[in-house]
This record gives C-alpha cells, structure tokens and sequence, in this order.
C-alpha cells in the first residue's frame, strides 16, 4: 500500500494564521474559561511570592536552581522551600487537569467547531484518572530521559542531610550536566505533547497508547516542533515586560504576578490555539504516511514507550 510523503518542513506562518482566524469572535464569550485557567496558572507560578507573603522574605525564590547554592544563595530555611516544592507539584498537578480540558477546547477551536465556556467547566471533572495518568506517565518518561534536569530537590536534600555545602566545582558541573540533560528532556515533552490531545479525543485509547502515538505522530518533526515554539518567544517576552517594568518601578512582585497573568492571558489562547493546530496538521500527516491507522486510535499497540 502507498503512503503519502510529506516535507519535514511545517507551514508555521500559515498554521498560526489560521489560529489567529479561529480566534475571531471567540475570547469573549470564552473570557470565563480564559480567567479561570489564567488564574490556576498563575497560582502555580506565584509559588515562591506566596511562600513569601506568608513567612516573610525567606529567600525561597532565590534557590530554584543548583546554581544558587554555588553564587552563595540559599533559602534561610530549607524546610520552608522543601514545602514549596511540594505545594508546586500539588499545583501543577492540579493545573494538569484544567490544561488537558483547555487544549482539547482550543483543538475545537481550531477546528471551528461551537464551544462554550460550559463544555470546559463540565469537562474539567471527567476523565480524571486518564489525564492525571497520561500526566504523571509522560513526567516520569521525561525524568528517566532527562534525570538531571531538575536537580533542585537533590541537592536541597544534600544539604538538609550533610548540613555543609558542597564544593562549588560540583555544583557548576551539576548545572552544566543539567542544561545538556534539560536539552533531552524538552525532546521527550515535544515527542509526547500529541497525547494531551489524544486522550481527550480518543476516549478509547489508553494512557500508554496515547504515548505511543504521539511519538510515532512527532518522529521527525522534533526540530520543527521546536522551531514552532521558538516563533512565540517575542509574543511571550511581550507578556512579560509588563510585569517586569512593574516590580522595576514599584518594587512590587504582586504588581509583577497581576501584569504577567494578564499578559498571559492575552498570549496563551493564540500560542495554544496554534499549537492544537500543530496537533491536527501531524495527526493528518502520520495517518496519510502508514505512521499511525485508524485501527490504531481503537486497539492497543504493542510497543514499549521510549
């Protein structure tokens, strides 16, 4: 059987075109979902400023990262900052429930079917054990790929354990490991970002089949996948000044978290909207390519995920 071949090479101008396209009409009577998932993302984020408003400037937010123990920076409490790592992993376990819903409504989008903000809210609470599933599964794919990605807890616990800090020279080398590892791991969640879409749109499809797909989806495409996202990278930084030029002026990081959610909220329809449009246009180029069958979106596939 003929396949069809199809160039490596993704219209990313025409595709976020499109979104934009999609968009018309549609953020206003959608500006409950948008608040709503602005807000929980920046719950999420607002992380160590809320740590900070409740046990006062302890520091945290100067040590999410190794290299701040190595430039002499480290929380006036380790314990505190213990804590908030693992308020930031409840949030954004939270929040992954909010964003597949939120995809999945901007796929619709794309595809310019009738939404409405109730589909989101009234979506939100299904199909919990597979988003969280797929969410936890693709995570630990990414870590065991990319192990020293996130070497923040390791070393907070070597220094809760040992009490002293270590040389300087192994915390550079851990932060140089750490970027090269960080490099394999941004691979690994393009490769598996098809299956925050497939879950929800295939209800028959397994949270490891979903991962299996959208790595047979993105294969070949990484580069260009990546590119894709590289293109948003004005749009985000515009989102961000705001925030920004407020804590410069006024000193105030809640002044800077309000600016930056609201710059948010104006980007993150686009860039995702756009994104389930990448979704659609590698979906339709592995169907007519033998990558993946329609028999595959119904019945398991016996392949390791890797």
């Amino acid at each position: 059987m003929m396949h069809a071949a199809f160039p490596r090479k993704i219209d990313r101008k025409g595709m976020k075109r499109s979104a934009r396209e999609a968009l018309k009409g549609k953020l206003w009577p959608l500006r409950a979902v948008l608040i709503t998932y602005a807000v929980a993302l920046m719950l999420c984020y607002a992380r160590p400023t809320l740590f900070d408003l409740i046990v006062g400037k302890t520091g945290v937010a100067a040590a999410n990262f190794p290299a701040a123990e190595a430039l002499g920076v480290w929380p006036k409490n380790p314990w505190l900052y213990m804590a908030s790592l693992l308020v930031t992993n409840i949030g954004w376990l939270l929040f992954a429930m909010l964003y597949y819903e939120f995809a999945y409504l901007l796929l619709r989008v794309f595809r310019r079917e009738t939404v409405r903000s109730a589909d989101f809210f009234g979506g939100a609470t299904k199909m919990l054990g597979r988003k969280l599933g797929t969410w936890l599964w693709a995570r630990l794919w990414q870590f065991l790929w990319a192990p020293l990605a996130n070497l923040t807890l390791t070393v907070t616990c070597a220094k809760l354990l040992f009490g002293a800090p270590l040389p300087r020279s192994v915390y550079l080398l851990v932060v140089s490991i750490g970027f090269l590892s960080t490099c394999v791991g941004i691979t690994r969640m393009l490769a598996y970002s098809g299956a925050v879409y497939l879950i929800r749109e295939f209800p028959q499809v397994t949270v490891r089949q979903a991962l299996r797909l959208s790595i047979r989806m993105t294969r070949g495409y990484l580069w260009q996948m990546l590119l894709f996202l590289l293109s948003f990278f004005g749009w985000l930084f515009l989102a961000m000044s705001a925030g920004v030029i407020a804590i410069l002026v006024s000193g105030s990081t809640i002044a800077n978290w309000l600016l930056t959610g609201a710059g948010a909220l104006l980007i993150i329809p686009y860039f995702e909207t756009a994104a389930a449009g990448l979704y659609e246009e590698l979906k339709r180029r592995a169907l007519a390519s033998g990558a993946i069958s329609k028999a595959d979106l119904a019945q398991p596939i016996a392949k390791k995920v890797h």
